[in-house]
């Protein structure tokens, strides 16, 4: 699991991958009360010729997820750095990804 804490002072934290668990919010977090928060899907594949994982459209999934943190007013991110972060999350979580594609 990716977690990257942000806070008003410091900005964006040091980026986290971590065991997948619970997740903890605050009772005050306004995605809780007021529905502020986006959401952006990106599927990563095996690819079938060379069997290398690949995403798909990753550009315009950062480009999208980006554009609605703007329009929701969230803090803005670096798309390369969580890229990056996306990366290290693919090869980590690799076995969840495997087993969706065709038997070896």
């Amino acid at each position: 699991m990716l977690s990257i804490d942000w806070d008003k002072q410091n900005g964006w934290h040091t980026p986290q991958i971590i065991p997948h668990g619970p997740i903890s919010l605050e009772t005050s977090a306004t995605s809780l009360h007021y529905g502020i928060s986006c959401f952006e899907g990106l599927s990563i594949v095996k690819n079938s010729q060379n069997n290398k994982l690949q995403g798909f459209r990753v550009q315009e999934h950062l480009d999208s997820f980006l554009a609605a943190g703007e329009h929701l007013d969230l803090p803005k991110f670096d798309k390369n750095e969580l890229l990056e972060c996306l990366k290290k999350l693919v090869i980590l979580d690799k076995e969840w990804i495997d087993w969706m594609g065709e038997p070896d």
